[in-house]
């Protein structure tokens, strides 16, 4: 037991049976039981080959095993982030580092997302502000072309469900983040009325870290993902896996809900920091917990399938 009070399980095995053992530790007691007797093998791939079976990732080793085996996403096929800050509002790069540093992790685009005023705890942009920083942001992607920074926001939701910025600045832009942060204590009817009718605005393309979490210190709101993911297929929008250490929101399971409800997911880092862009494994891990193949994440696509002009 760590001095956090997480409890560490140990198995102990010789190089020779350690892919056995590996199989044992990471799936479930019902799909290790079906494969049972396992053979002893070096590696996992080798468990597998030996059973006559292809090889089942970790993220997939649940209930009873199958020949049907997905091909889950991997970071590889992440072809831009599409939830960022700069120094414009809470970030610590500006616009040009941030779009650098994309860059030469071979990203084709960035999409700068920056708070907008109604989150009063950092500072928030404005229609004004956005203007602004569409011009830093037009002479950014000047420099780096062919790659490219698209103008976003992580536009707030206000407590009446309207959207924290006018409607003529949200047509400018080319990538609105939809994120609620006040009210994450409101009970199930209040925040999915107010999530829901925001989410119904023509200009929002996904919906940040949908249930509030920050793991350790507080837990999902009450949001009605069913009905979230109803109105997801309506208007199109899609949900964020969050790779922000303490979020990770949407959490895997409910990655897989949304999922099998046909609802598309964005794998972002919500970096505040060009090291924050190094993130992105936690989001991409998250959403292979929940089953996602690379067509199921937006961002896999290049700039031209994000229907972006």
């Amino acid at each position: 037991m760590t001095v956090e009070g997480i409890p560490v399980e140990l198995h102990v095995a010789p190089p020779e049976s350690f892919g056995t053992a590996l199989v044992r530790a990471t799936g479930s007691e019902e799909y290790v039981a079906a494969l049972e007797p396992l053979p002893e093998a070096a590696d996992e791939e080798s468990v597998f080959e030996l059973l006559g079976l292809p090889f089942v990732p970790p993220e997939l080793r649940e209930g009873t095993p199958t020949a049907q085996v997905p091909e889950l996403v991997v970071v590889e096929q992440i072809r831009g982030d599409l939830h960022a800050h700069t120094t414009w509002s809470d970030g610590k790069a500006s616009v040009l580092e941030m779009g650098k540093a994309a860059r030469d992790r071979g990203y084709e685009y960035l999409a700068i997302c920056d708070h907008t005023p109604n989150v009063t705890v950092v500072p928030g942009l404005d229609a004004d502000a956005l203007r602004r920083q569409a011009v830093e942001i037009a002479a950014a992607n000047e420099e780096l072309v062919p790659f490219r920074i698209l103008r976003g926001a992580e536009c707030d939701i206000r407590r009446d469900g309207t959207l924290d910025l006018p409607d003529d600045i949200l047509a400018e832009l080319e990538w609105v983040q939809l994120s609620l942060h006040a009210g994450q204590r409101a009970e199930r009817r209040e925040i999915t009325a107010r999530v829901v009718e925001a989410m119904r605005h023509p200009g929002v393309r996904c919906l940040s870290h949908p249930t509030g979490r920050l793991i350790g210190h507080r837990p999902e709101n009450a949001l009605d993902l069913e009905r979230v993911f109803e109105v997801c297929l309506e208007t199109g929008v899609a949900l964020e896996v969050n790779g922000l250490p303490a979020r990770l929101d949407l959490s895997g399971e409910h990655v897989r809900e949304a999922l099998a409800a046909g609802v598309r997911i964005v794998c972002s880092t919500d970096a505040h920091s060009v090291v924050g862009l190094g993130n992105m494994p936690l989001s991409v891990h998250t959403a292979r917990r929940g089953g996602a193949r690379a067509a199921d994440v937006l961002n896999t696509r290049p700039l031209t399938g994000l229907a972006v002009s």
